[in-house]
């Protein structure tokens, strides 16, 4: 498995479900800023993230829609070629580490939420470095 990192806004509100095993998982969409197109137009990814156990959790109770959140985890690369013949390489996120750093504009709360990682002392600082990124 590959590891990544991610930044970008959360696009819908993460929805929390229990496994048949009783384990939590919750599944949410991230926003990533892919640069310019042939025509000048920004590029925006998706990416689906999913969060497992306390992660999920902590990403259910804490992480809204148009937050900005860094992500640490296992990249999960699928490559399809659907009827058409066209090639398709998708790419989700197993969450290791999940940390907000922005709320929503709508949201007034400010930055910097905390964060939740299964290694303690795991930490992604917030800093004004993201404060220039396009999205």
């Amino acid at each position: 498995m590959f590891k990544g990192t991610l930044i970008g806004r959360v696009g819908q509100a993460p929805t929390l479900r229990t496994t048949k095993g009783g384990r939590n998982v919750t599944n949410f969409n991230v926003a990533h800023h892919a640069g310019k197109d042939d025509q000048g137009n920004d590029k925006t990814v998706w990416v689906p993230v999913t969060a497992w156990d306390q992660r999920a959790d902590y990403a259910a109770n804490s992480i809204r829609k148009g937050d900005m959140v860094y992500i640490e985890g296992g990249l999960e690369v699928s490559d399809w070629t659907d009827k058409q013949g066209e090639r398709h390489i998708d790419i989700a996120v197993s969450a290791q580490f999940l940390k907000i750093l922005a709320r929503s504009k709508n949201d007034g709360q400010g930055q910097s939420q905390g964060g939740y990682s299964a290694q303690p002392g795991n930490s992604a600082a917030a800093d004004d470095s993201f404060a220039d990124l396009p999205f």
